[in-house]
């Protein structure tokens, strides 16, 4: 089905640089997306992510990756995910489709339905945009669900990411290809 799709978040919490921050040169974030959020098993082909704003032109040079995992979420500012723990499935220029989403074909990726799933997004263009340009999260209470780090002069390596930021949030995202099982 070209028209299965799994919409998890319709938060519109903004300034949390996840997936990116498009405000500072370089940034890299990884989200935590819960098992009972998705409810279906296969291959995601596609990610979508909810932008407020008006361009990404400076912050658009995407690496991502995707894993399973058994967090639930971050329990400190180091507490990355492995990245050799997860598959990289896009690296490239990215760019707006019409004014408010980002929306990336990736190499598929296999969700297995029973772990929960983290996105990496490693952003590695030098330049930036706008302080008001930036995607949407929800609010996932008490727990940090995201974990991220900007900086403009110092990219992050994905294999050794430094002390990060904790973020009770995790940006509204459209997983392509999968169809989940909740009832709506």
């Amino acid at each position: 089905d070209l028209n299965a799709q799994v919409a998890i978040g319709s938060g519109s919490t903004t300034n949390q640089a996840v997936p990116v921050e498009a405000y500072y040169g370089y940034s890299y974030s990884q989200s935590i997306f819960l098992q009972t959020e998705i409810a279906g098993a296969g291959d995601i082909t596609e990610l979508t992510f909810d932008f407020a704003g008006s361009s990404i032109s400076n912050s658009n040079d995407w690496t991502i990756y995707i894993g399973h995992t058994t967090k639930t979420d971050f329990t400190s500012t180091v507490d990355w995910v492995d990245v050799t723990t997860l598959t990289q499935v896009h690296s490239g220029i990215v760019s707006l489709n019409g004014s408010s989403q980002v929306v990336v074909d990736i190499t598929d990726f296999t969700y297995n339905n029973s772990d929960n799933l983290v996105i990496a997004v490693d952003e590695n263009a030098s330049g930036y945009n706008g302080a008001s340009d930036d995607f949407l999260c929800f609010i996932t209470g008490s727990d940090n669900r995201s974990i991220t780090y900007y900086n403009d002069g110092t990219n992050p390596d994905p294999s050794a990411p430094p002390t990060g930021y904790l973020r009770n949030v995790a940006p509204n995202i459209i997983l392509g290809g999968i169809t989940t099982s909740l009832m709506a």
